[in-house]
């Protein structure tokens, strides 16, 4: 009698902000399932939330880098040196350390300052708009793009470029395949910031990438690394974000009566931002974690 094959992750989901029918036939059946991945090799995936807390919480399962080349072997990001979810432990607080200066109080107080002008400037354009509006285009995508670019000092015009090469160097990460088109913006997003970074010694500033170039003067990482923090950081932050606008605004659309809770007491905001990442996290658009 043969085998039954394994299930195969990613799971894509059929309604993007819910998880897909197989994975939740699988975690009615049990908390760990034996799955397979697009190079044919096998795993266990933890479904069950006692059990995932377990896993997460045992410094055997943490990720110590790249798998196995024969694991991802077209893989672009994952593994690269300065992409912090690919390490853990003293790797990980190295690099974290290395951009801390951009996330100090000062800076986050400013940089929430300017997060909430851009944001009421991008209401006041989206209410102008001719009803219904385009979200994406008038409020998702510009808003983390505008904050990204403050953050790490680089010009709004350059919005396009970066964000295109994101969206595309993220596409089909969880795939086998070459992947060239994503190999490829990924080499143009190095490129950008290399010289964006490179720019700073003669017009250095309160950013992210004056912090890199001064990391990588003090010895305290290599350009490579810098290199790809500021490029991981783009890549996550902006994708991310964008993403949980659009599935915050649907997770309202789909529960009316919480929208309700929620215009009757603004004080509730916060709760329900909290609920909204717990329930509808960046990356909703599969299930393979």
């Amino acid at each position: 009698m043969s085998e039954q094959p394994l299930p195969t992750l990613p799971m894509s989901r059929v309604d993007h902000i819910e998880p897909s029918p197989e994975m939740l036939a699988l975690r009615a059946n049990g908390p760990i399932h034996r799955v397979s991945f697009p190079s044919g090799h096998q795993g266990w995936w933890v479904t069950g939330y006692d059990e995932a807390r377990a896993v997460l919480s045992d410094a055997a399962f943490r990720p110590a880098g790249m798998p196995p080349a024969a694991f991802t072997p077209d893989s672009v990001i994952l593994g690269s040196p300065g992409w912090l979810v690919s390490h853990d432990g003293g790797e990980h607080a190295r690099l974290r350390t290395i951009v801390a200066p951009a996330f100090n109080d000062r800076r986050v107080k400013l940089l929430a300052q300017q997060l909430e002008a851009i944001a009421a400037q991008l209401f006041e354009t989206l209410a102008a708009q001719p009803q219904p509006a385009d979200l994406r285009r008038h409020l998702s995508f510009p808003l983390p793009a505008m904050v990204i670019s403050a953050l790490m000092g680089v010009l709004y015009e350059d919005h396009a470029l970066f964000a295109g090469r994101s969206d595309e160097v993220m596409t089909h990460q969880h795939e086998s395949g070459p992947r060239s088109a994503s190999r490829l913006a990924w080499e143009e997003l190095r490129a950008y910031i290399r010289g964006k970074m490179r720019n700073k010694r003669q017009d250095p500033g309160d950013n992210l990438l004056t912090d890199l170039l001064a990391a990588v003067d003090q010895g305290k990482a290599t350009e490579e690394e810098a290199i790809r923090l500021a490029a991981s950081m783009l890549v996550a932050g902006h994708e991310s974000t964008a993403a949980q606008i659009e599935y915050g605004l649907l997770a309202m659309f789909r529960h009316p009566q919480q929208r309700e809770c929620l215009v009757g007491d603004p004080s509730l905001v916060d709760k329900a931002v909290e609920e909204i990442l717990r329930m509808y996290p960046p990356g909703a658009g599969w299930d393979a974690s």
